[in-house]
């Protein structure tokens, strides 16, 4: 099973770079580098999933996954920015849900079969990127940098956003838990504070309230 699961992962990739190198004008150069990719993750492929054999990377379950629900195509699309995930850690995510909610598993996932696949598309993930990374100018890496940049300072806005509407909650429930009877400042804060939220379309934040 293992000879088979790598045979399916190096077709889908064999595939999507020779879409990429079909145009005339590609260089040798890039086909060269693109044949080197190719053993490349061959190699640590064989030796990843050998390692790991008996896990869930080695079932019929994982190589249906593989045929019929084309991660690697993703991989590559989250690459060249067709992924409206947009991060790499949401899309390692996206193809294990994927994984879990395909018929052909039959089987509830561990935390331990969860954390192989993650590793083994992380590591294809990884390896393609460098690819890509190597074929563009110094100009189009500059680009490629400010909107990386731009991108962390977005999750750490939303990431924030989220831990400060995380302590409203909490701060709401442990007034109307708590024993004394609230203040009217705190009653006025907890119904703008609702307010605020039922405004803003979060009616499943407000529902978390009730007991």
């Amino acid at each position: 099973m293992q000879e088979l699961i790598t045979k399916l992962i190096d077709a889908a990739v064999s595939e999507l770079l020779s879409e990429l190198l079909s145009a005339s004008k590609v260089s040798l150069l890039k086909r060269i580098k693109a044949s080197l990719l190719n053993k490349k993750l061959h190699t640590w492929m064989c030796q990843f999933i050998n390692s790991h054999d008996g896990s869930i990377l080695t079932t019929d379950a994982f190589a249906k996954f593989i045929t019929y629900q084309k991660p690697i195509n993703k991989i590559f699309h989250a690459i060249i920015g067709e992924n409206p995930l947009g991060t790499k850690k949401l899309l390692l995510e996206e193809i294990v849900s994927s994984f879990k909610q395909n018929e052909s598993a039959n089987r509830t996932l561990r935390y331990q079969d969860e954390v192989l696949i993650k590793e083994l598309f992380d590591g294809i993930y990884q390896r393609v990127d460098c690819f890509y990374r190597t074929q563009l100018s110094e100009s189009e890496k500059y680009l490629v940098a400010k909107i990386k940049e731009q991108g962390s300072n977005i999750l750490s806005v939303n990431e924030k956003g989220i831990n400060k509407l995380s302590n409203e909650i909490q701060q709401i429930q442990n007034f109307l838990t708590a024993d004394t009877n609230l203040k009217t400042e705190d009653v006025r804060w907890i119904y703008q504070t609702v307010w605020n939220l039922l405004s803003d379309g979060k009616a499943n934040v407000v529902n978390m309230l009730l007991p």
